[in-house]
């Protein structure tokens, strides 16, 4: 017979759902983590569908929540939801890919010409098509 626990993914995200509580100050994590383990423990036996599902929406909502209320850590890369999923326009076609968004930085890849035509057309759509207004900073 087999567990809801069992799964992989389940077991991917129990984890997840562990280092997110154990970032979270000290009287809370001694009782979030109590609370996670009880509800695991409690749960080890379900074997319908239906209420595998509904549990693991109930997981995928607390680390959602969970991801919003802790502190992150420098160097910290795995928050990103599995099923989150980035859509860019790029030269008229659009392209999807999942996790992480790509960084741009200053390093020198493309030249100040192509940055600047970038920004102009970046800037045009923006205002959806119309030429931006002058910038003047002394009108402030």
């Amino acid at each position: 017979m087999s567990t809801a626990i069992s799964n992989p993914s389940i077991i991917a995200k129990y984890r997840k759902l562990l280092q997110l509580i154990r970032r979270l100050p000290q009287p809370l994590q001694t009782k979030e983590l109590e609370q996670a383990r009880n509800a695991f423990r409690d749960n080890a036996s379900v074997s319908s569908q239906a209420e595998v599902d509904l549990l693991t929406s109930q997981l995928d909502d607390k680390l959602r929540y969970l991801r919003i209320v802790t502190p992150k850590r420098p160097g910290d890369v795995g928050d990103i939801d599995e099923a989150s999923t980035v859509y860019v326009v790029r030269d008229g076609r659009l392209e999807a890919s999942s996790g992480r968004r790509e960084r741009r930085v200053a390093d020198g890849r493309i030249s100040m010409s192509e940055a600047r035509e970038r920004h102009e057309t970046l800037l045009r759509r923006q205002h959806f098509g119309r030429t931006p207004p002058s910038y003047d900073p002394s009108k402030f």
